[in-house]
């Protein structure tokens, strides 16, 4: 038994097919353009980085559609964008430490990590995502706990004093 999708593409067995794969999967095969395994996902070999790095020579990295192209369906433009800028691109200091300036940037932009990341030269987004919540976010948290606490004495020490100057509670 065999049944036709779209343009003159037979899949025999689509049913035992489906039960075997998950849904996603089974969608992927049958949407991706050349019938292949569909986009790769996991690490990248150095032969995809070598590749990449000659293609964004060659186009640059804002023609992502053309550098796709040369992956031949392998990965995707967001993988593609994603390894350039957090991996490859040259202009990115991964070694690069923020001094406070640069905190102060990064918290004031908190959650938009590409506009601090813009002002910080040789910081990707990632990179800034990453101080943010292995250094900052810490030192943010224990800021507002004694902010917090600090605000809560206060209270009650009025609350008190008003106890005794009023004879009522609260």
């Amino acid at each position: 038994m065999s049944h036709q999708i779209n343009d003159n593409v037979i899949i025999p067995g689509v049913l035992s097919l489906f039960m075997m794969v998950s849904y996603s999967t089974f969608f992927s095969v049958i949407l991706s353009s050349d019938m292949s395994l569909a986009v790769r996902k996991g690490r990248w070999t150095k032969d995809e980085d070598l590749l990449l790095e000659s293609l964004v020579h060659e186009h640059g990295i804002t023609n992502l559609s053309k550098i796709e192209k040369g992956f031949k369906g392998k990965r995707n433009t967001k993988q593609i964008r994603d390894r350039w800028i957090n991996h490859l691109d040259p202009s990115v200091n991964k070694k690069r430490k923020f001094n406070e300036e640069e905190m102060k940037i990064i918290e004031e932009n908190e959650f938009k990590w590409s506009d601090a990341a813009k002002k910080i030269p040789g910081a990707s987004p990632l990179m800034v995502k990453n101080f943010y919540y292995n250094n900052l976010r810490k030192k943010i948290k224990t800021k507002t706990t004694s902010v917090s606490n600090d605000r809560l004495l206060t209270l009650a020490i009025v609350a008190t004093a008003n106890v005794f100057t009023t004879g009522s509670e609260f």
